[in-house]
This record gives structure tokens, sequence and C-alpha cells, in this order.
């Protein structure tokens, strides 16, 4: 399969060692006919193709003594070119990029013709064959006379069947802008001195090819099993590494020849490994939504507390001066100013995708009043005066984040902007007052700097201790029993949407004794699209199933039923008398004795929550025993309990609530002391049992519920319940009180 990309050929780019392409190798084959290389006059056989010669001895050299014998072999069956045909080295050669085995060959003497091939080394093939490559092998280069500038070996090139035959294991290709990168639970070789391209941008080219019969793969690629070649990298996370810096600090330094190689290449796979089980995200076992309908509310709320914080600004003293030409130079002064209200009429929060929120206020209003008093030479005034500023407006942008130590939110104020339009002073009683009064300008002026920088630093404090110390309120870790609590802690930052703002939360049981992972995770939440509530929470099976694992682990589900546990007015009986009349057995052995359950969680129980419902489907075991005169148990058998039952699960103004209900039992005998009989006979009583002792025990723990993560003073109403694959949806409307 090939999806768009505007390159022409598919490829690793010419600084990767080595590319794929269909293109280029038309191109390639048309300079091989130009050059000689595969015309005519070559010696071999007639009617063969000039290349054959070097195939035919390929193939005896590898009998002979392996790959690297056929090697030789190649060498020494193709002529070499004359002069005016510089010839470059075989295909394979040069898709091997002269592999260690080959660099050492060249540092000996080059064999004679007819000399018995090198014995063949251990390990992974030295060279692929060239037959596999589905192209013509040539002769290699000849020496270089003193002098003679090197001929330009072609770039190495392989077409898809060349590729399905190297392959290992479905390989798929991936290159963009020179960029190589490839997908999860794929594979792909790397030549040990390829430049290896940063894996940042996406990409727009794929190839998949198709699982073929083992080959095996040129001594050049990293093979995975072969000690002396670095390791083949497998890639399993979507989230790409940044460059695989280790791999690419590689590229002038042949690890394959070296005896610590396996180390270094099994280093750099544990780093890789490493940093993709970091970025690798898991799924949250809850999602907590806030809608549009629900900000609107908590920014009324919000606003509120603002308007109360604004109301005790602190507006400092000032005094100035004034000059008026006949009359002279005199000084006023403005004091004990008091703001009497301050009006917050319309409000805004807007959701900014992938960045926060940003509340705006616009055309509120503020009155202040206060003393003043004015001294020219030796006459003295003073008298009371009333400002009013309208048309403030107000913009700050909220940056949410989180708490990785504690999980919580947190919120402060990014941006922050206000504008007041007009302030007006009305100066009442002295004698100066219409004096002041021509100066109203000046000390306007200074109202406005000063309401300017207060308002904002109001707006940035009561963001860092108002809002953020209310969130601190958010009950990320409640602890249930002596057993387990819930953890509902952030797992990333709060996500701002178009339409939402959204929080992951961890969602699950935990042990109080014994923290720790769980054997299963948490499956991915295809939340709807609804608007009709402030606030959704999706809560995962996942959540409910830790909690099943959490208490199952710590050895309390069980419970022991007695015959005085039993309703007097049953018929039913836990006795040997009442067992003997469906057991004979019972009765013979232990005669007039009192019957003892203990019924207990054999494996955790897990619920299945569906669109047509949730199932719960616990597996219990039930231990028979017959009460001794001395107090002790005497075993009588033990019995497999299957159940398929229906959880129906709500929510109150705070918590979440449950209550259970049995459709049918499914008993099957697991042991027996008292010899064969049919579980048929036990269906009634353990039916009866079930429905009268053990369910209602379970209902009185589930209807004492599990509190819902939501901060301090927020009750619910008007909630809804939807059953989804998976997840269940509650949505609700907030009252704050």
């Amino acid at each position: 399969m090939v999806t768009g990309c505007s390159s022409p050929g598919l490829g690793i780019s010419p600084s990767a060692g080595w590319s794929v392409g269909r293109g280029p190798l038309q191109a390639q084959e048309r300079a091989e006919k130009q050059s000689g290389l595969a015309g005519e006059g070559r010696p071999g056989t007639q009617g063969e193709s000039p290349t054959e010669p070097a195939r035919r001895d390929w193939r005896q050299g590898e009998a002979r003594g392996g790959p690297r014998a056929a090697a030789g072999a190649g060498r020494s069956a193709a002529p070499r070119a004359g002069r005016g045909g510089a010839t470059a080295a075989p295909l394979w050669r040069r898709l091997a990029r002269a592999p260690p085995a080959a660099r050492e060959d060249k540092q000996a003497p080059r064999s004679r013709p007819g000399a018995a091939p090198p014995p063949r080394a251990a390990g992974p093939p030295a060279a692929f064959p060239p037959a596999a490559l589905g192209h013509a092998a040539r002769p290699p280069r000849p020496h270089r006379r003193p002098g003679q500038a090197p001929a330009p070996a072609p770039h190495p090139r392989l077409d898809f069947g060349s590729l399905q035959k190297l392959s290992l294991a479905q390989i798929q290709w991936l290159q963009c802008e020179k960029r190589a990168f490839y997908q999860p639970h794929t594979q792909v070789g790397f030549h040990p001195r390829a430049k290896i391209a940063s894996f940042w941008k996406p990409c727009k080219i794929a190839a998949v090819l198709p699982l073929s019969r083992p080959h095996p793969f040129p001594s050049s690629f990293l093979h995975p099993t072969g000690l002396r070649f670095p390791s083949q990298v497998l890639y399993r996370s979507l989230a790409p590494l940044q460059g695989l810096q280790a791999l690419a600090a590689s590229e002038n330094e042949d690890m394959a020849r070296e005896p610590d190689s396996v180390l270094r290449w099994a280093a750099l796979l544990v780093l890789a490994t490493l940093g993709t089980a970091v970025m690798a995200a898991t799924n949250p076992g809850v999602v907590a939504r806030i809608t549009q309908k629900g900000l609107d509310y908590a920014c009324q709320q919000g606003v509120a507390v603002l308007q109360k914080e604004l109301e005790k600004i602190k507006i400092p003293d000032f005094s100035g001066s004034f000059k008026i030409k006949h009359l002279g130079k005199g000084h006023y002064s403005f004091y004990s100013m008091v703001v009497r209200g301050f009006q917050l009429p319309s409000s805004q929060i807007r959701l900014v995708p992938n960045k926060g929120l940003d509340v705006s206020i616009i055309n509120a209003n503020m009155k202040i009043s206060g003393k003043w008093k004015a001294r020219k030479k030796f006459i003295k005034a003073k008298g009371n005066f009333d400002l009013s500023v309208t048309g403030i407006s107000i913009s700050a942008g909220l940056e949410l984040g989180f708490d990785p130590a504690s999980g919580l939110p947190t919120a402060t104020c990014s941006s922050c902007s206000n504008h007041i339009n007009s302030v007006r002073v009305h100066i009442s009683g002295g004698k100066m007052g219409w004096l002041i009064q021509l100066f109203h300008k000046k000390i306007e002026s200074s109202i406005r700097n000063t309401m300017t920088s207060k308002i904002c630093q109001i707006v940035t404090s009561s963001v860092s201790s108002k809002l953020q110390s209310y969130l601190k309120t958010l009950r990320v870790t409640t602890k249930i029993d002596k057993v387990a609590g819930i953890n509902y802690s952030l797992v990333a930052p709060p996500t701002a949407t178009a339409d939402n703002l959204d929080g992951q939360l961890k969602g699950e049981f935990f042990s109080v004794a014994h923290p720790g992972p769980f054997p299963f995770t948490s499956p991915a939440l295809a939340f709807p699209n609804d608007h009709d509530r402030m606030v959704y929470l999706g809560i995962s099976d996942y959540f409910f199933n830790t909690a099943g694992f959490v208490y199952q682990q710590a050895g309390v589900l069980h419970l022991t039923i007695t015959d005085d546990m039993i309703p007097k007015k049953s018929k039913f009986r836990l006795t040997t008398t009442f067992l003997g009349t469906l057991i004979p057995e019972v009765a013979k052995m232990f005669p007039n004795m009192m019957v003892q359950l203990n019924i207990s969680a054999s494996s955790p129980p897990h619920l299945t929550v569906l669109p047509t419902g949730l199932i719960f489907t616990p597996a219990l075991e039930i231990q028979a025993f017959a009460v001794l005169p001395n107090s002790s148990l005497a075993s009588l058998f033990v019995l497999h309990l299957n159940t398929n039952a229906s959880m129906e699960v709500s929510a109150t103004a705070d918590r979440l609530v449950g209550k259970l209900s049995v459709d049918r039992l499914l008993l099957e005998l697991k042991h027996s002391d008292i010899g064969p009989f049919s579980v048929v006979v036990l269906q009634a009583i353990m039916n009866y049992v079930l429905s009268t002792t053990v369910i209602p025990r379970i209902n009185e723990w589930l209807m004492k519920g599990f509190p819902l993560p939501l901060p301090a003073n927020v009750q619910l109403f008007n909630l809804v319940l939807q059953s989804h694959q998976n997840f269940l949806l509650f949505g609700a409307d907030v009252h704050y009180s």
C-alpha cells in the first residue's frame, strides 16, 4: 500500500546510505548500458546475459565456502573493465556498503584466479546474493592509477521485489522530506555507518510489504541475532523518539567491528524502550468535562468573588500644586479615599483551544468617595469629593495546568489588561472647591493611572490566592476504608477545546497497605458531544474493576453464613438435618449438627459496561462445613458458583452509589468429602441464601457510595445517566453554596 506523497520515489535520503525507488532504477540501468557494463563483447556463454557468469560462479562459490567465498568467485569470474569503462562495485556489495568482513578482505592480499576460497565465517552472511536482489551483479571496480580520479559509484537502490525478498517480517518504510520514521510493530534495518535523519515530522508516504518466506539479511544490516552485528531497532510507540540521537552518534563509528558492540546496541535499545514507555500515554480511568454552560456558571461565581476583592482596593493619597495667574501658587491633597461600590454587570468566559481560558468583563463601574484640602498662603479650605469611574473593561487569560506530584489542577493568570473610559470628580464644600474643580483633568488622570495598575494586581492576586486555593479542595485521593482508597489525580493538564474543558483523571482504586499497578489497563473513552448539562463525568469499567481487584487481593471479599443469619420464618435451615433431606450422606456422617457456609471470591469480580447495560460476573466459591461439638469444622463440599448479575449505578449530590441484583446461579461441584452428589438439589437453597443474606449485605455497602471528584461546596442536581461502550456517562448541573 502506498499513500500519496509529492516525492516521485520512495526511499531513505542519500545521507542514510541507501534508498528504495522505482523511477531512478531505470536511469541506473541506462547508465549501465552506456558504460558498457551490460553491453556486448562480454566473456560468457552465448545466449547468456552479460552477468550470468558472475551469477553462476557466485552460486558455485557459495556451495564451496559460503557467501564470502561466493563474493571472491564473483570477483574472479567477472572481467575488469578497461580505462575507458570504469566500473562500480556489484550492487550487493554497494548495498552492503563495505561490511566489516569485506574491509578485512581488502587489507589482505588479493586472491589469484583459481585459488581456494577462504573458510566461511561464523555468524550471519557477510553479503547478500545478488540474485536475490533481482539485479545483475557487476564486476568490481579496478585499481585506480596514481592521479586518476575515482569513478563515482551509483547510489544503490532496491525495488519492491528485492525488499520483499530481504524481509524477515513485515516492513513498513516511511519517508518524508528526507526524514525517516516507522510505525509501531514493524522492523527496519539500518546500516551501521548510515546517517539516521531525525524523526520529527509526520510522514506522507508509506509502503507496506507482505510477509514472505525467511531470507538472511545482508551483513551490513543490523541483524537481530548475530552477535557481531548491531541489533535491529524495534519501535513500538506512536510517539517518535527525539531523533534517536544515540543512533546518529554511531555515524562515524564501525560498531560492528568492536567487541563491545552488542553492549552498546543493547544500551541504545534500552534507552529507546525507556523513552518510548515514558512518552506513551495511558488512558484515564475517569474523564471530567466542563461544558460552556458550566464555565458560564463558574464565571458568574468567580466574578462575584472578584467583585468583593475589587471593592477592597486601597487607593493611596495623592497631592499636587496649582498656579493661577494673578492668584499665585497653591497646594491641594486628596486623602481618605474609599471604594463605595464596584459593579461588574457583564462578564464572559471563552475557551481558547490548547491554551486555556479568556475572561472578559465590560461596562464595569465604581464609585469612590474621600476628602480633600487645599492651602494658598494663609488661606485653608477642605471638603468632600465623589469620584465615579465608568466604562471599565478587564481582560485576563487563565493558563491551566497540573502539579504532577499531587495531581491537583493549577491556574495562573497569564495576561491581564484593563481600560477605563471616563473618570469624573465632583468637589463639594469649602471656599476653594470651585478652584479645585478647575484642575479636575489632572486629578482624574492621577486616579485613572492608579486604578489601572490596581485592577490587574487584584485580578492576578485573586487567581493565585482565591482560585488556586479553591482548586486545592478537589478530593484527589480519598480513603474509603481500611482496605482501599480512590485516586482522582490528574494525569495530564486540562485540555481546552472549542466547546469543552476536559480533565483526564487516573480514576482507580488503590490498596492502602500495598499500592501497586494493575494487570489490566483502562480502555479509551469515546466521549459523546453532549452539552445539555454543566458537567459530564465519564467513568470507565476500569474504575470499578480496580475496586474488585483491590478488595479481592486484600482477602476481604468473603462472608460467613450461619443459621442464625437465616430468617426464623424460613423453612431453609443451615443444619445437617435439613441438608440431609437433600444429601442423605450429610445426615449420616454428621447427625444433628450446625452447618456453616464460607462464601468468597475465587477471582476478582469483573464489571463490563455495554450500551445495553452493566454486566457483573463474580466468580464465587462456597465451602460447606459441619460444626462439630468441639466447635471445629469438618469439610463437607466445595461449590464453584458462577452468576450473571446486573448492577445499577446512580449518583447522589456528591457520591456514586450502586445496587446489585442476581439473575441466575450456576453451581458446579468442585470437591466433596461426602461422596458424589447432584448439585441441582442445592440450587434452591443457594438461591435463597444469596438473595436473603449475601446480596442485601453487598447492597448495604454499595449504597454508602463512593465520593465523586468534586471541589468543596459543590452539589450536583438534575442528573442523567447513559451507558456507553466501556464507560458510564454522568451528566449533571452544578450548584455552588
